[in-house]
């Protein structure tokens, strides 16, 4: 992740029985769903050798959310990542309008 500028860790990673979860502050004036993706995959890239790694995108009040599994043959992990900031917070907002997901408000 020190070679992604404009995406910093926010804390600490946590672990529980659920997975790895992580929090990831996205800096990018010109957030798309394109470019979170491309962020979310750099940011799991940097967990180790990966022969697999399956991510399912969900937009949230207060970012976008990946769950993922990522790992090899003999040994894996799962968890989620959270992309979080203004420009992601507005790129969730958007997604749920577009996905029909609730957005808490109405016209």
């Amino acid at each position: 992740m020190k070679t992604l500028t404009g995406a910093y860790m926010a804390g600490n990673p946590e672990l529980d029985q659920h997975g790895l979860h992580i929090e990831v502050w996205v800096d990018f004036s010109e957030l798309d769903p394109s470019r979170a993706d491309t962020v979310a995959v750099e940011v799991l890239d940097g967990l180790g050798a990966q022969e697999v790694l399956l991510l399912c995108r969900s937009y949230e009040e207060e970012g976008i959310r990946y769950r993922f599994a990522s790992g090899t043959m003999d040994a894996g992990v799962i968890g989620s990542m959270r992309l979080i900031g203004p420009n992601a917070r507005d790129i969730a907002r958007l997604g749920q309008i577009g996905s029909g997901q609730s957005t808490e408000f109405s016209a």
